[in-house]
């Protein structure tokens, strides 16, 4: 099984309904359903949230095993879509290295600012 089991469509499919406040609440459900691990950081005064973190299964035993260390990266340019309210998306990702020393991806993080 692949470490990357989001597909192209399947994360277009996630992106389409996350920027539709009245289908955030699926998406995330759809995610949890499935057997990936969420995280949110609301604002107080913000309808969509400020940061997602999103881990699948394999990535969460990935995270696990190879726990030494960790990077994150995060872009503001892969993301051609705003959200309606002219805020840009990013996209985090965060990976750790395995015993021969390949990156492995561990999560990844869509962030609105």
């Amino acid at each position: 099984m692949s470490i990357l089991p989001i597909t192209k469509n399947r994360y277009n499919y996630i992106l389409r309904k996350f920027v539709d406040k009245n289908c955030y609440e699926n998406t995330v459900e759809f995610l949890n359903r499935n057997g990936y691990l969420t995280k949110i950081s609301h604002q107080e005064d913000e309808d969509l949230p400020e940061i997602m973190l999103i881990m699948s299964p394999e990535q969460r035993k990935v995270a696990i095993k190879f726990n030494d260390s960790f990077s994150f990266d995060v872009t503001y340019n892969l993301l051609k879509n705003r959200s309606k309210d002219g805020k840009q998306w990013g996209i985090g990702v965060f990976t750790t290295f395995d015993t021969n020393l390949r990156i492995k991806p561990v999560a990844f993080c869509l962030i609105l600012r």
